[in-house]
């Protein structure tokens, strides 16, 4: 189903990928084109938390409810969260096609006299949609103001509430990560 990655040797392994997923800051969303692009695809940098598929479960396991499954043929390996307004290009690209990819860039450093540079980032498919329930979409937006917002639990939890009726939640269910890093890097690790 997937394309095999060319350069092989550069592939990170799913410990290095999860990584630069977890600790990354921004990211850009890609969807597919929709009546709102004028059928050009659309991708937006975002702010967002990831999630390893067990983690989420539990998360929402507190409550009794069962995290979001897009297919059977695929199994979610994580989660990623945005936030967003309530109505836009965004949401309307998801609802036309909810497939989607996430690219995170862990390293980008430039290396002009090599006419290179020593990369590292990491690469989500899977499948977004706008969560309804508003148990999950509140433990999606607390464990993303968690992650921006460590160290101010108050003030997470005022914004929250200030924000939440207006605030959407949107949902990445990943079926595949992949990352990659410069041929520098990969020959230094050895």
């Amino acid at each position: 189903m997937y394309t095999k990655m060319r350069r092989s040797r550069q592939e990170l392994d799913e410990q290095d990928t999860h990584a630069i997923m977890e600790h990354g800051t921004a990211g850009v969303l890609a969807l597919s084109g929709c009546d709102a692009t004028g059928g050009f695809a659309y991708g937006i940098p975002l702010s967002y938390v990831y999630l390893d598929d067990a983690a989420w479960g539990r998360t929402l396991g507190a409550d009794g409810l069962s995290p979001w499954l897009p297919s059977a043929d695929e199994p979610v390996v994580g989660r990623i969260f945005f936030h967003g307004a309530r109505s836009g290009t965004k949401l309307d690209a998801i609802a036309a096609d909810g497939r989607a990819s996430f690219t995170v860039i862990d390293q980008d450093l430039i290396v002009p006299e090599e006419y290179t540079t020593y990369f590292r980032s990491a690469m989500a498919f899977g499948y977004a949609r706008m969560m309804e329930h508003d148990t999950e979409r509140l433990r999606a937006l607390e464990a993303l103001a968690e992650k921006y917002s460590p160290k101010l639990p108050e003030g997470r939890a005022a914004e929250i509430a200030d924000q939440f009726a207006k605030t959407a939640m949107i949902e990445l269910a990943v079926v595949r990560l992949s990352g990659k890093e410069a041929i520098e890097l990969t020959r230094a690790r050895g």
